[in-house]
C-alpha cells in the first residue's frame, strides 16, 4: 500500500539517534552526550598526531611530529602498539639524528596527517600523507603530499609542486569516504570578516621574516610572536608606541620572550574557521570552503577538527579556542588561551549540527593534569574496536602560548554507538520516527534503563497502534545494554509485517536511549 509519507529505508543499518534523521518528533525528551571515561594510565605516549588499528596487521600505528629546535618545522615518527596501550618506537635506521640512525624517524620533507587507503590500486600509495613544509617563502600556506606502500618508507609528491592552499601552522587531517570515494581535507582557514587584518607594516616591522616565536609566521598580530629582545628586530621604536597603545606586553616568564596579549583586532587575519575540501586523486583538490563558524554561544575562534564516518553519519571532534576566558571549567587554572572538545556532526558533511547547550564532550583535566590547559583530537579522531569506541587525545597541561613539558598522548572511552542519548526524567517522554521500510523481523535497542523502563510501541505511518505491537502489549525493558530485544507480551512478531511501512513510538521514563537496529535474523 503507498503512503503519503516520505519513507526512510534504513534496512539493518544501526541507527543513531545524535539528530533528526530518523525522529519524526519528541515530548518531553531531550539530547545529551555521554562523556568519555578517560584511561587511568593517561598519558600514554609523549605525542600523537594520526593514531590507527591496521586490522589487515592487527596493529596499533601511529605517527607523530617532532620539532626541528629554532624552526617551525617538524619530522616526522612512527610507533607501533600490540594494545593500542603500550607503545614501541621501532629502530627504522632511516633518519640521522645526533649522529645515530638507531631512531624512529621517518623521511619525509615536512610532516601531517597520515591516511592508510586500502581501496587504493597502487601498493606504492596505499599510505597517504598531507605535509606542511616550514622555512621557505615557496611553501608557506601551502599543503604537499608524500606516498608510502608501509607507512615507513616514503616519497615525496614529485617535485615542489604542492597540493593545496592551507593555513601557515597546520593541514587538518584528510579521510576517504567510502559512501563517496572522494578524499577529504578538513582544516581552518582564514577569517575574512575581520578586513584588511594587520600587517607587518601597520606595526613597524619593514619584512615579515622579523616576526619570530609561537605564531610569528602568521600575518596579523599573533598571541605570542616572541622577541628575546630589543635588538632581535628593526623599527624597534616604531613598533613600541603601536604595542604598548594597542597591546599589553608582559614578560613571558616561561620562554623569556615578550608576550603579547591582545585588547583589540580580535580575529583579524587569523586562520581560525572551518573548511573543507575535496579530492578524486589526493593531488586536485577543490578550493577550502567554509562549513563551520562560531555562532553567538561560541568564542571567536574554531582551531581545528577531526572526522569520521560512522553508521552514515560524519562525527566530528571540534576545537574551541578560548582566547578570552570565556569557557572557564571549575577546577582548571587557564582563564583564557585554553581549548576545548565540542562533538559535532553531520548527514553530508557540510551542514553540520551541535547539541543546543554546547557541552564540552572530553573534560579538560584539574589543575596539575597533563591535559587541563587544551585537548586535541588526533586523526581518525576514534575508533570501533569491539564493543567500544576508542578516542585518542592529545593533552597540554598549559594554554595555547605557554610551552609545557606536561604533556601526552591520552585515551578516552565510550560504549559503542553511545555518542548522544535521547534522555527523559522523572516525567515520561517519548519519541516517534519517522515512517520506514520494516526489511527486518527482530527489533533491539542500545539503551540504559537501568533506573528506569523503556518500552516501544509499532504503528502505521499515520501514527496508530498496531494490533499486538501496543505500549500496551510491550514488555518492560530495565536494564542497561548494547544489544536488548524488543518484545511483545501477546508473542507477536515483527517478521508478521516485514515489508509493511511502520513507525516506531519510544516511551522512555529515568532511561537513556542511543540507538536502534531491526535484524534481519530471528
Amino acid at each position: 500500500m503507498e503512503t503519503p509519507f516520505r519513507v526512510l529505508e534504513i534496512g539493518t543499518t544501526p541507527q543513531l539517534l545524535i539528530d533528526d534523521y530518523a525522529v519524526e518528533d519528541v515530548w518531553m525528551i531531550r539530547r545529551s552526550p555521554e562523556e568519555p571515561v578517560k584511561y587511568l594510565g593517561n598519558p600514554i605516549f609523549p605525542a600523537g598526531d594520526t593514531v590507527i588499528y591496521d586490522e589487515e596487521e592487527q596493529l596499533f600505528k601511529m605517527w607523530y611530529g617532532i620539532g626541528i629546535p629554532g624552526t617551525f618545522e617538524a619530522k616526522g615518527a612512527y610507533a607501533v602498539s600490540a594494545d593500542g596501550l603500550h607503545w614501541e618506537k621501532p629502530e627504522l635506521g632511516l633518519v640521522e639524528a645526533d649522529g645515530s640512525k638507531r631512531n624512529n624517524l621517518i623521511e619525509t620533507t615536512g610532516f601531517g596527517s597520515v591516511l592508510k587507503d586500502p581501496h587504493e590500486p597502487d601498493p606504492a600509495r596505499r599510505y597517504k600523507m598531507m605535509t606542511k613544509r616550514a622555512g621557505t617563502p615557496e611553501s608557506e600556506g601551502r599543503a604537499f603530499a608524500a606516498f608510502s606502500p608501509d607507512g615507513i618508507h616514503w616519497k615525496d609528491h614529485p617535485g615542489e609542486k604542492s597540493i593545496l592552499r592551507a593555513s601557515n601552522d597546520g593541514n587538518g587531517m584528510v579521510l576517504r569516504d567510502d559512501c563517496t570515494g572522494k578524499y577529504i581535507n578538513f582544516r581552518r582557514t582564514t577569517v575574512l570578516a575581520g578586513g584588511r587584518g594587520v600587517l607587518p607594516e601597520d606595526i613597524g616591522f619593514p619584512d615579515p621574516r622579523v616576526m619570530k616565536g609561537a605564531g610569528g609566521d602568521r600575518l596579523g598580530v599573533p598571541e605570542g610572536i616572541g622577541f628575546p629582545s630589543e635588538d632581535d628586530f628593526e623599527a624597534y621604536e616604531e613598533a613600541d608606541e603601536y604595542i604598548h597603545r594597542y597591546l599589553r606586553p608582559a614578560p613571558h616568564v616561561h620562554t623569556r620572550t615578550l608576550r603579547i596579549f591582545r585588547d583589540t583586532h580580535e580575529g583579524l587575519g587569523c586562520n581560525r574557521r572551518i573548511a573543507r575540501s575535496e579530492s578524486d586523486d589526493f593531488l586536485h583538490w577543490t578550493e577550502p570552503e567554509v562549513i563551520i563558524r562560531p555562532d553567538e554561544l561560541d568564542p571567536p575562534r574554531l582551531y581545528s577538527i577531526s572526522v569520521a564516518r560512522y553508521l552514515g553519519v560524519y562525527i566530528g571532534l571540534l576545537e574551541l579556542y578560548d582566547s578570552c576566558g570565556n569557557r572557564r571549567a571549575p577546577g582548571t587554572p587557564q582563564e583564557s588561551d585554553t581549548i576545548d572538545i565540542q562533538l559535532v556532526f553531520s548527514r553530508d558533511g557540510w551542514r553540520w549540527e551541535r547539541l543546543a547547550s554546547r557541552p564540552v564532550f572530553i573534560r579538560r583535566g584539574v589543575i596539575g593534569a597533563f591535559d587541563c590547559g587544551m585537548l586535541r583530537p588526533v586523526n581518525p579522531p576514534f575508533m570501533v574496536l569491539g564493543d567500544e569506541i576508542r578516542i585518542y587525545y592529545y593533552g597540554h597541561g598549559s594554554s595555547h602560548n605557554i610551552p609545557s613539558s606536561n604533556q601526552g598522548l591520552g585515551v578516552a572511552r565510550l560504549p559503542k554507538e553511545r555518542f548522544v542519548a535521547r534522555v527523559a526524567g522523572d516525567e515520561v517522554g517519548a519519541l516517534i520516527t519517522k515512517p520506514f521500510r520494516l526489511e527486518g523481523g527482530y527489533l533491539q535497542i542500545n539503551a540504559n534503563a537501568a533506573k528506569g523502563l523503556i518500552k516501544v510501541e509499532v504503528t502505521d505511518p499515520f501514527g496508530n497502534p498496531i494490533e499486538g505491537f501496543s505500549a500496551e502489549d510491550a514488555a518492560e525493558i530495565r536494564e542497561n545494554g548494547f544489544r536488548m530485544p524488543v518484545r511483545w507480551t501477546c508473542g507477536k512478531r515483527l517478521s508478521e509485517i516485514a515489508g509493511r511501512v511502520i513507525r516506531l513510538r519510544f516511551y522512555l521514563y529515568r532511561s537513556r536511549l542511543y540507538s536502534f537496529v531491526v535484524d534481519a535474523g530471528r
